[in-house]
């Protein structure tokens, strides 16, 4: 994801169209979550707004009502970039103008003798 998105969205749905609304989902965002996430049989949609940067893993499984549970799950790896002010090259570059600038001002009042 890019470091201007606020939010990340994600639908899913298992492939048993004759008994989908007797499939339980659920989700988590592994980095993120610390537990799973029921999602509706209709909606079937996981969102997340504001991540902070880093990697996660979108985990998701899926269950009929009726049966014991289904050990297969989805994982999608995540990246979130961080916002620029966040990166190490920004905050270098600061650095380097505050030299620049410390520079500057030592040299305008402090003269050297001739």
């Amino acid at each position: 994801m890019s470091e201007n998105s606020q939010e990340f969205s994600a639908k899913f749905s298992a492939l048993d169209f004759a008994h989908s609304n007797n499939i339980n989902y659920q989700y988590r965002l592994k980095g993120f979550d610390d537990f799973w996430r029921e999602a509706s049989p209709v909606e079937r949609r996981a969102t997340y707004t504001s991540l902070p940067s880093g990697d996660f893993t979108l985990e998701i499984k899926a269950q009929h009502k009726n049966k014991e549970i289904n050990h297969k799950m989805l994982s999608i790896p995540i990246t979130v970039l961080p916002k620029y002010y966040q990166t190490l090259w920004f905050k270098l570059l600061i650095v380097f103008f505050l030299i620049c600038v410390l520079w500057k001002l030592h040299n305008a009042f402090v003269k050297e003798p001739y």
